[in-house]
């Protein structure tokens, strides 16, 4: 089996109740894992702060496959990353033009797969089945909070954000949070655009067989496990969804 390398992501200090002792479950089943601070200030709304994460991974884990790891807003922000994975071709100039190599690359994809454990999906997706809000007043008051009127807009709490997938425990969301972290307001535009193997990790209860059949639709990319964000379960599940990983197909280019 490949060596594979954990990265778990850290955004503003939050969840630490639940990142101290999944780290430690992971070391202590034989896994190298890689902290990464994601700070406020790196974060600015927009693909190239995803980008510039990814660039960080793929100078840190040498020969081995990446697997990260985020928690709450942290795994909003790994599926940004991974919707924005891609190999980079070599090119050689013919003329004006610079025309890519076919199966030659500069750079493969960063990532060999994505955890994410109970983050915030979209507003057109329900863990309790609630009808869901019109995607295009999100979408807009998303963007709002990334621009000039994050400074009014940005600062209001998001309304049942645990419903949405969010972590529970992350009673107070604010729009200029989310918008630092998700690329879409919809789950029906994220899902899709996600280019590796993706596990999500949700507390779904009763509803364990609509979500994943309703997530599982938008991509095959995707597998759904069920966990509350409690210990040992969410230790347990969290490496089961490593051993997935592991054992899925190699990392292809592209």
């Amino acid at each position: 089996m490949q060596q594979v390398r954990l990265f778990l992501l850290e955004f503003q200090a939050q969840n630490t109740d639940l990142l101290t002792p999944l780290r430690a479950a992971l070391s202590a089943a034989g896994h190298l894992v890689t902290p990464v601070q994601i700070h406020p200030d790196a974060l600015n709304g927009t693909d190239e702060s995803a980008l510039r994460v990814l660039r960080d991974i793929r100078a840190a884990k040498t020969d081995a496959s990446a697997i990260v790891i985020g928690v709450g807003l942290a795994a909003s922000f790994a599926l940004w990353m991974d919707t924005l994975d891609l190999a980079k071709p070599k090119t050689v100039r013919l003329g004006s033009q610079m025309v890519p190599l076919e199966n030659e690359w500069a750079f493969g994809p960063a990532l060999s797969g994505v955890i994410v454990i109970h983050p915030f999906l979209g507003f057109d997706f329900s863990l309790s089945g609630r009808p869901a809000k019109a995607e295009g007043v999100a979408e807009w008051r998303l963007a709002a909070s990334r621009g000039r009127l994050k400074g009014l807009l940005g600062g209001f709490a998001v309304t049942r954000a645990d419903d949405h997938g969010l972590l529970a425990s992350a009673r107070h969301v604010y729009w200029g949070q989310l918008a630092q972290c998700l690329p879409f307001s919809s789950v029906a535009k994220l899902v899709p655009s996600i280019k590796r193997p993706t596990v999500m990790i949700l507390d779904c209860a009763d509803a364990s067989d609509r979500i994943e059949v309703e997530l599982c639709a938008l991509s095959a990319k995707v597998r759904v496990m069920d966990s509350p964000a409690a210990f040992p379960q969410l230790a347990h599940v969290t490496l089961a969804a490593v051993d997935s990983l592991q054992k899925g197909a190699a990392p292809t280019d592209g």
